[in-house]
């Protein structure tokens, strides 16, 4: 619930969590900071009627909230830009005419609700915001809306709010919204144009041009009602009642909004198919082969089983289908809904024009009879609500294309776009007309978050092109104490036109050749007589599977890491012992846009990052016809503790926690969401700059002042007690710091954690260059002698398994790993980076896809820490 304080002090509201339509993972939208400047009750002009309106059955079955619309403008130059004296003068001038609006609602003596018109008036807000409308792209409704138009708390009583509500809210950047809320069971869409045009035209000092027809009595069912129809357009919906229909995914239970441009070519394409009747006798009209492709395509993304009735719901203007027509300008509900029903096969086996034709017959029947007998039925109904299903079957649509929903020009131009807020409720649909009449229109819709679906098509084992070294591979401490699953990358490559783009029999004759010089990769996971893990590496091969998307890769936008990407990669299933799967499984994926991504798993206890690269980035060049230009150092003894392990060093690193705080049980609240943030080259030399404020002479790495922004801005996000130790640790590569370094290519894990520690207030109270000095002192001391006493420390303690702290931050930096070099011959990939971060706290560092020396922070935390580590992140 949104909470409005009226003094005009503050706008304070639950922040939610945004579907995108890319994906069934969340993606968490920049949080918009309204405020409330000034409130007002704007009431009529002159003296109004003082009457007790009286409500029709279609008023009072109308849905209990607020039409909400919001209206975009851009800046016209104007030195009063959307005066909000201009706009509160003509509104109190057009609730005169319009006088229901400024009344509430009350109940009669018989306990019927009327509109009590006393001229209480509107409520008028004035606020600010901190965004800018081109941040909502195409304006398809999202939550943010909500804090464009007022809040109303319907908990109160139905005599408690207003029945108009106003907000202006001007945009940093300018432009303006106006959000308007209506009750609904004062006015339909219809009434809500006449209504918000009119007002724009007096506020332009032009006159009431159709003045509202008030009087709803010519509404009045019979005296008893005697409806002659069975009116199943308000019988309870069909419901999808399968148990294995019912989401398990909290993904699958959350609408999303999105919006969708259909062209006048479209259009035509779409007229043209209803031709395709046996007889063409029937002239379908635009919306009703609209509504039907709607219906089809809706039924077939639920993937409704074929014998499962749908229903399509149409909200239905009946002004001019009742003899006589009612007086222009009726001003009230006048929608009924026309319903026809198919079974889900029925509409996917056959062609467009047979739902047009069932849409066509259900909207013939709505005549003046029919409409007149509807009006019966819902006055001995007024009680009755209908039931809503948990997954609808069903979808309801409503078109606006033929209203004036751009004529709201108040003086200072039409406005970019007008649509609804947000859409609550999932199968709900609006047709609007084209914001630039072009003579397309625009489907908004809500529906279930429903995931990607990728279709495995083929599998097969790839083993060496050529017999290998048949051998027991030791691992040292390093490769023990990595975490037991696989590094998971994804890249994406977009198609290049070749006609044999990512052919796969290229791909697995490549991965042939590479794994003869990369064996331990075909290799299996065996425990010694001692119960040590070594590998054992006898051919047996990597998982290499084929799958085809659903999807398009420009569904990904920015490649943030989402659950989705978890299908782009084969599943290992460890529960089954660590001899039963393969140190590499991989996955090439189409997506039907021609695009392509390659999944690749490569066993964390068998490989670091470094090595995972060297390993794809060879491959590709194999597959390219290229040599090895880098042939890998298997033998990992090098990293051979002493015998006995003689540790000389404390290695704070790997103690525990004296008292470590639990991670979280997971719940809606808490859990984990992954992002990705860019930081531009001028962004990373700010950063820079600040390491050098308060006189600090000591220069810090860009490393280091990085890790130390992130640090700072997690701890601040996390809201951690003042004087609670947190750490920072770090992924770091030993390969080079050993004396002598180890052998170029050196195959395997070398990865230690120099860790920061500080506490909370430490780390919000000081600069930046605080932070940083921290971590620099903590990867000084990560010497020859300091990373041998590590190994030697970690073979002691091989068993031990620290508990995970929820206070800490952990960073890997990729960001000098060649990441996006892996061409396999059509082409560099356009990103490329973990799939998934299921770890709070957890961040990576990447390089720019582009080379354009930007840097990219991915990282996973709880919800509502995302939203305050974006805006901590940027405040640089």
């Amino acid at each position: 619930i949104y909470r409005v304080d009226l003094s005009g002090e503050s706008f304070n509201w639950v922040s939610l969590v945004v579907h995108d339509r890319s994906s069934g993972q969340q993606q968490i939208k920049i949080k918009m900071k309204v405020v409330i400047r000034e409130s007002t009750m704007v009431k009529p002009a002159e003296e109004s009627p003082a009457i007790k309106l009286w409500n029709s059955c279609l008023d009072l079955t109308a849905p209990n909230f607020h039409i909400q619309l919001v209206y975009f403008y851009r800046p016209n130059g104007a030195a009063n830009f959307f005066d909000t004296k201009v706009i509160k003068d003509a509104l109190s001038r057009a609730l005169v005419a319009f006088y229901p609006m400024g009344g509430r609602f009350k109940h009669g003596e018989d306990g019927r609700v009327v509109i009590d018109c006393q001229g209480q008036g509107a409520l008028f807000l004035e606020a600010e915001s901190d965004g800018m409308i081109d941040d909502f792209g195409d304006f398809a409704p999202r939550f943010e809306f909500l804090k464009l138009v007022p809040v109303v708390d319907y908990s109160l009583g139905i005599e408690s709010y207003p029945l108009l509500v106003v907000q202006v809210t001007y945009f940093k950047c300018g432009a303006v919204s106006l959000g308007v809320g209506l009750h609904h069971r004062v006015v339909d869409g219809s009434s809500a144009m006449h209504f918000v045009n009119t007002w724009s035209d007096m506020a332009r000092g032009l006159d009431v041009t159709l003045p509202p027809f008030i009087d709803r009595t010519l509404l009045r069912a019979q005296d008893p009602p005697k409806p002659v129809f069975d009116h199943v357009e308000y019988h309870p919906d069909p419901m999808v009642s399968l148990p294995l229909q019912v989401p398990l995914d909290e993904t699958k239970t959350k609408s999303v909004c999105s919006l969708f441009k259909l062209t006048r070519d479209q259009l035509d394409t779409l007229k043209a198919k209803s031709k395709e009747a046996d007889d063409g006798t029937i002239n379908f009209s635009s919306f009703e082969i609209l509504a039907a492709h709607v219906w089809k395509c809706v039924s077939k993304a639920r993937g409704l089983p074929d014998d499962m009735d749908t229903k399509l719901k149409i909200a239905t203007d009946g002004r001019a289908r009742f003899q006589p027509p009612l007086p222009p300008g009726y001003f009230g509900n006048v929608v009924f809904t026309t319903t026809t029903i198919s079974t889900s096969g029925e509409l996917q086996s056959k062609p467009t024009w047979h739902a047009a034709s069932k849409i066509h017959d259900a909207l013939v029947t709505m005549n003046n009879e029919y409409l007149k007998s509807a009006l019966d039925y819902l006055e001995k109904h007024l009680d009755q609500k209908p039931m809503v299903s948990y997954k609808h079957a069903n979808l309801r649509i409503t078109s606006w294309a033929r209203l004036p929903t751009r004529d709201a020009d108040f003086g200072w131009g039409r406005p970019v776009f007008t649509g609804p807020t947000w859409i609550p409720l999932e199968g709900l649909s609006f047709v609007l007309p084209s914001p630039i009449d072009d003579g397309s229109l625009l489907i908004i819709i809500g529906l279930e978050a429903e995931q990607m679906k990728v279709t495995v098509t083929k599998s097969t084992m790839v083993r060496p092109a050529k017999e290998t070294p048949t051998t027991r591979l030791w691992n040292s401490s390093l490769d023990l104490k990595a975490p037991n699953f696989h590094i998971q990358l994804v890249y994406f490559y977009r198609r290049n036109g070749a006609p044999n783009f990512f052919d796969t029999k290229v791909m697995k004759e490549a991965l042939s050749r590479a794994l003869v010089a990369f064996y331990p990769m075909a290799g299996r996971f065996k425990q010694d007589q001692d119960g040590r893990v070594e590998i054992d590496c006898q051919g047996q091969g990597a998982l290499f599977l084929e799958a085809e998307a659903d999807w398009v890769i420009n569904d990904f936008g920015d490649f943030a890491p989402r659950l989705e990407f978890l299908k782009l990669l084969p599943v290992v299933d460890y529960s089954l012992g660590i001899e039963s799967y393969p140190l590499l499984v991989v996955q090439v994926t189409y997506f039907k846009c021609g695009g392509v991504s390659l999944g690749a798993g490569l066993h964390h206890q068998a490989v670091d990052g470094m090595s995972a690269i060297h390993f794809m980035n060879t491959w590709s060049d194999m597959a390219r016809g290229l040599d090895i230009t880098l042939p890998p150092f298997i033998d990992r003894t090098l990293l051979r503790a002493q015998d006995p392990p003689q540790p000389v060093f404390e290695h704070v690193e790997y103690l525990p926690d004296p008292t470590p705080v639990p991670v979280p049980v997971p719940s809606q609240e808490n859990k984990i969401v992954c992002s990705i943030f860019k930081l531009t080259r001028n962004q990373l030399n700010m950063l820079k700059a600040k390491s050098k404020e308060d006189n600090n002479t000591i220069s810090y790495s860009s490393f280091e002042i990085l890790s130390g922004h992130v640090w700072k801005c997690v701890c601040k996000a996390r809201a951690l007690q003042d004087d609670m130790d947190t750490k920072l640790v770090i992924a770091m590569d030993g390969r080079a710091r050993f004396q002598p370094p180890l052998p170029t290519g050196y195959f395997g894990n070398v990865v230690f954690i120099p860790t920061a520690t500080a506490t909370p207030s430490e780390l919000k109270a000081k600069p930046i260059w605080h932070a940083a000095s921290k971590i620099h002192d903590a990867i000084a001391k990560m010497n020859n002698d300091y990373l041998k006493s590590a190994l030697d420390y970690l073979e002691q303690h091989l068993n031990h398994n620290p508990i995970v702290s929820y206070n800490h931050t952990r960073i890997s930096s990729w960001a000098r790993l060649p990441l996006h070099d892996a061409d396999f011959g059509w082409g560099r990939p356009v990103f490329s980076g973990p799939p998934w971060i299921s770890l709070a706290g957890l961040c990576f560092v990447l390089p720019s896809p582009i080379n354009d020396g930007s840097l990219s922070i991915v990282i996973g935390l709880e919800v509502e820490q995302m939203k305050l580590f974006s805006n901590f992140l940027y405040a640089i």
